[in-house]
């Protein structure tokens, strides 16, 4: 899981990733962490214009990410339904192979895994 290990020509290859092969990465290290992932073929169009690839349910949190490879670009659609959901408090945002390879993704998916902890303040406990 992640790009530990990976020799320099592989952390390479991984920046030329179509949106499909790095979708397939982060579907595969999701489902190694028990998160659920809602997403929609490559191909296929979403019911709502614009809406993120994945939505990734973890064990109290829910986030939504567009992939996107290197070079590619947000429509107008995607940045306005980013917008909507990040106003709206949600955790929005795009990976692209980059991050995988900066150890920015793995972590993320890790820390979305474990069970948040509320500290509840000393006189507010019921």
């Amino acid at each position: 899981m992640g790009p530990e290990g990976l020799s320099a020509a592989e952390l390479r290859e991984a920046l030329n990733w179509s949106e499909n092969q790095f979708r397939a990465v982060i579907i595969g290290e999701c489902d190694e962490l028990n998160l659920i992932v809602n997403y929609h073929k490559i191909d296929t169009a979403s019911p709502v214009t614009g809406w993120p690839d994945l939505e990734i349910i973890g064990s109290d949190r829910i986030i939504y990410r567009e992939l996107k490879t290197m070079t590619g670009v947000l429509s107008d659609a995607q940045r306005r339904i980013g917008s909507r959901l990040a106003a709206a408090g949600a955790s929005w945002s795009v990976w692209r192979p980059i991050d995988w390879v900066a150890g920015i993704v793995t972590p993320r998916l890790v820390q979305l895994s474990i069970k948040s902890v509320q500290v509840i303040p000393k006189g507010e406990q019921q």
